[in-house]
Order: C-alpha cells, then structure tokens, then sequence
C-alpha cells in the first residue's frame, strides 16, 4: 500500500535495513524491485529540469539582513561565488528566499515563481547545499510538489476551468498581481462580472481541474462580504490567495 502512495523504496528502518533486505515473500519483492525502477526514474527526471549554472534571483528575504542590496554588493557576491545570479525573477531558473516571502508585500514574487516552474530555495542553496534539501518548507511544501508535478507532466495549469472576476473595491495593485497569477494558473479573467442568474454562467459547463467537484466556476474575488450563489461565488482576496499558495480549493 505505502509503493502504490510513492513511498520511497530505499528507507531504511532504525536497523539499517531496507524492506528489500527484509522481504520474504516474492511477490512483495518483485513489487519492490518495480518500484525502485519507478522512484529512481521520477528522481532523475525531478532533478534534471533544474539545468546546469541556474539562473537565480535572490530575493531581499534571502539574503543575511533580510534587506535588498546594492548594484555593487550584488556584483561583488557574484564574483566571490561565481554563482548565475541576475536582478530580476524574470527569467529565473531559482528563487532564494525566507519564509517570509509568502507574506505581504512579497506574495505575488512567490506566486510568480510557484506558477512559472521556478525551484524556490531556502539560502542554503548559495552555501553549496543540494537543490533537492533545499526546497522552501511552506504550505505543507508546496514549492517541491509544485516541481515535481512538472517532472510528472501533471498539473501544470491547476486553475484551468475557472473564470475570475477581480472587483473594483480591490486595491489596484492586488488587482493586478491576481489577474496575473490567476492567468499562469490556468484559469481564465472576466472584465464584467459574473451574474449567478445568467444564462452563460449557468450553461458553462467548466470542470476546474484542481477541484472536479468544486461547484462553483466563476469567482468574484472582493475585499466585501462573501457570498455563494448558483455557479458564481464572491470570495475573499485572502481566501483566493490562500488556494493559490495551496494550488488546490481550501476550505471556506
């Protein structure tokens, strides 16, 4: 049971021994031997899409004091570690960055990263640490599966299927960074909001694909109070950004 949820075929236990070592029965053996073959395949195809000399950006949560730094400290850390390090996470291959990037005011840089097959990487990563120990701990690491969906083909476009109305009482600036990683996601922006009677709406027959059962396939996204009628659903800004982070519908 555990070889069919992925589990990992070469734990050891506390002994030291693998479960190879301590099967008996061929059945079980064999099934462990397929699963090797599987896992190592997965494991190799996970870590070859992070290419050779990697892009990365460092974000201002990676860095020691936290702060941005200057043009002259950046190119002086570069030629000290002869890391590819670039200004900007556009066109990034890693994100370095804290915990804190989750958070106000950096969420959207790790949003852009989480929807643009970005590794986003703790700082350790710049001490020479592997990439695959590294992966930023956050939202039960939703940054590693996030890649390892890609390494599998899977779930690239999460969103896909949904239509998003960004209200005009939300603040521009949060309009905007919404639109655009709502877009990456897969799902599709309205400019006129949706109506819970409408023919269209009540005729679209959209399956999101991160929630097949999740009735409701037009978002309002609102900074006012919450409410959920037919296919169209006015939810919280907080709340759209927390499925986001998540890649998956969380609880009301």
């Amino acid at each position: 049971l555990l070889l069919e949820y992925n589990a990992d075929p070469h734990r050891c236990d506390k002994n030291g021994k693998t479960a190879s070592e301590l099967a008996t029965d061929a059945k079980i053996l064999r099934m462990l031997e397929k699963s090797k073959s599987s896992f190592e395949k997965d494991e190799t195809s996970f870590e070859l899409i992070l290419q050779s000399n990697p892009k990365i950006f460092v974000h201002e949560t990676g860095w020691k004091n936290k702060k941005k730094i200057t043009a002259k400290e950046l190119r002086e850390f570069k030629k000290k570690t002869n890391l590819n390090i670039i200004s900007s996470i556009k066109g990034a291959d890693v994100l370095i960055a804290r915990k804190e990037v989750v958070s106000e005011p950096h969420q959207f840089i790790f949003l852009k990263a989480l929807y643009s097959n970005v590794w986003i990487l703790s700082p350790e990563f710049l001490e020479g640490k592997p990439a695959t120990e590294c992966f930023l701990e956050v939202f039960d690491n939703c940054p590693k599966r996030a890649i390892e969906d890609q390494a599998r083909g899977e779930n690239d476009r999460p969103f896909e299927g949904l239509k998003v109305f960004v209200a005009k009482d939300v603040s521009a600036g949060v309009a905007k960074g919404l639109q655009d990683i709502f877009k990456e996601a897969g799902a599709e922006t309205l400019r006129r909001e949706p109506r819970a009677d409408s023919d269209t709406v009540q005729a679209d027959q959209s399956i999101i694909e991160i929630g097949p059962n999740f009735q409701y396939t037009h978002w309002v996204v609102t900074d006012k109070k919450t409410t959920k009628v037919g296919k169209v659903a006015c939810v919280s800004v907080k709340w759209a950004l927390d499925c986001l982070k998540m890649r998956k519908i969380v609880n009301f």
